[in-house]
């Protein structure tokens, strides 16, 4: 095996370990329910809540959906909890995305910004409501 051989698959170690740590974006902390494992948002950030508390709600899969790019799972809300999810993405403008047993809903347009803080309750409708941490 020669020296081409040998940095090229370090080369492709590197880049498995640098996917892994990029997918591993989020934290989270649950209310509503029992809490599940994850670390709770940081002090700083964009944080995202979803209340997933309408009447008939199932479990679902929690998506950030930028307005150009590929869409981020959060992780998942059980039917009748909330969550507070950490995201580190770009400012821009996004949706959230859920997908549970119910089908697929998608909120409003909103922009990000750093260190937001965005709420989104499903039982009241599509609309996200966006602010500085402290505010929300």
């Amino acid at each position: 095996m020669g020296w081409r051989a040998i940095a090229a698959g370090a080369a492709r170690i590197g880049a498995l370990a640098l996917v892994a740590a990029c997918a591993s974006n989020t934290s989270s902390t649950v209310t509503g329910g029992a809490q599940t494992a994850g670390d709770s948002p940081p002090a700083q950030g964009t944080v995202v809540t979803v209340l997933n508390t309408a009447p008939g709600a199932s479990t679902i899969t929690v998506y950030m959906k930028p307005e150009i790019g590929v869409d981020t799972p959060l992780g998942t809300v059980e039917a009748g909890e909330s969550r507070t999810f950490s995201y580190d993405g770009q400012p821009g403008f996004y949706q959230i995305r859920t997908v549970g047993s119910n089908g697929e809903r998608t909120s409003t347009r909103f922009q990000l910004f750093r260190n937001s803080s965005i709420r989104w309750d499903m039982a009241a409708g599509g609309r996200v409501v966006v602010g500085a941490r402290d505010q929300i």
